[in-house]
């Protein structure tokens, strides 16, 4: 079976470990990944292709808006590689999903695409949330999602709001997929929990309650930082990462909140890449998540939760978005975000007790992770979908 797959993502090699499993699975893969690429800080080049990466063809964006950018030489690729699936890491409201799904349907190609949306994008509905001054934005991406709805066989989602949202506009298939971490970097290691614990001075008995992720208001830190300076609990520190490089209006905010307050002895900063920050997920016991749900915004999946699992952490998330759907109440608390702080507080403190006495266990938290959310249950779903499996 031939699959051409388009991933902006894999811009960066760490998140090239889905493809390089599928061309080991009986697939002839062929990844097309733009040559260039801006996150927000800038156009940088695409990471070199790795010994272990599967067929990768650089192709020059025509800008950098994930929606209305279209990749040059894309057709004169699909034209030779002659796919038996194209499948587009990225959304249906968006030029490149739309030029796609036409050139599936002459080739006769199935063709898949993946969405991270849980609000409704029907444009009444989100003038409602956001104002009429998103009429035209809200327009022209619905016009891109009703071109690509006829032309997309399975459409990917990661989350039950997606899910819902893009069943009640009318997409033929619409399939719910996580998106998988590497099981081999997000696993329980002991020795990389005393190494770092140890470098970092935390004492076996001290409780480690970290934050891991973006700092961004919706994420909700401040909250996190209000809850742990009113703890009733003394044996515990905070890791948070020192965030040097990306400073923003609301990361200066969180650093000065935690520098005047009460926790600024009991807070650890920290700076790791992809791969080292599981290195502290493991060195952590309690993880937190304290998304707040904006009008223009709910957590979509919050990846840093599965990962945490998998190094054994129990994880404290508020109660809207998905970061509670994907995983199992006996794994993790959720607290109400209309009523967070003392909520909050009383989870972190719940928490710090099961701990104290041996009542957290890591080994179930890590292995129900690694089993439902890691890169082979992805792939278990993804070759189902493209060898027509039930």
């Amino acid at each position: 079976m031939r699959v051409l797959a388009i991933s902006t993502s894999s811009w960066n090699s760490n998140n090239r470990e889905f493809y390089r499993r599928l061309s080991l699975n009986g697939i002839n893969l062929k990844l097309i990944v733009p040559e260039s690429w801006d996150f927000g800080k800038g156009a940088k080049p695409a990471d070199i292709i790795a010994n272990e990466d599967p067929d990768i063809a650089f192709l020059t964006p025509s800008n950098y808006h994930q929606r209305l950018y279209y990749l040059k030489g894309i057709k004169k690729v699909v034209n030779e590689f002659r796919p038996d699936v194209i499948y587009y890491e990225g959304d249906p409201g968006s030029i490149m999903s739309v030029y796609l799904g036409f050139m599936a349907r002459r080739s006769h190609s199935k063709f898949i695409a993946l969405s991270c949306e849980n609000l409704s994008q029907r444009p009444f509905d989100v003038i409602k949330r956001e104002g009429i001054g998103q009429l035209h934005n809200s327009l022209l991406k619905y016009l891109l999602i009703r071109l690509s709805r006829s032309k997309i066989d399975d459409l990917l989602v990661i989350n039950n709001d997606g899910l819902k949202c893009f069943k009640r506009i009318g997409f033929k298939k619409v399939t719910k997929i996580p998106l998988g971490f590497n099981e081999s970097i997000f696993k329980l290691n002991l020795d990389a929990r005393k190494r770092v614990r140890s470098r970092l001075n935390i004492s076996k008995d001290t409780i480690v309650i970290s934050y891991f992720g973006r700092l961004v208001f919706e994420k909700g830190v401040h909250i996190l930082i209000d809850a742990l300076n009113n703890l009733k609990v003394d044996n515990w520190v905070f890791l948070i990462d020192e965030f040097s490089g990306y400073k923003n209006d609301y990361q200066n905010v969180i650093e000065e909140k935690i520098l005047k307050s009460k926790i600024k002895t009991k807070t650890i900063f920290f700076k790791a890449n992809h791969t080292e920050i599981a290195d502290y997920m493991n060195a952590t016991d309690i993880s937190v998540l304290a998304s707040i749900p904006t009008n223009k915004w709910v957590e979509q999946y919050g990846r840093v939760v599965p990962e945490a699992m998998a190094c054994g952490n129990r994880v404290i998330v508020s109660d809207i978005g998905a970061q509670n759907e994907f995983f199992s109440k006996d794994y993790f608390y959720k607290f109400n975000h209309n009523n967070h702080l003392s909520k909050l507080q009383t989870l972190i403190e719940k928490s710090c007790f099961d701990y104290n006495n041996g009542l957290l266990d890591r080994e179930s938290i890590s292995l129900y992770s690694q089993e439902n959310f890691g890169i082979n249950k992805q792939l278990n779903i993804f070759l189902k979908i493209i060898k027509n499996e039930k």
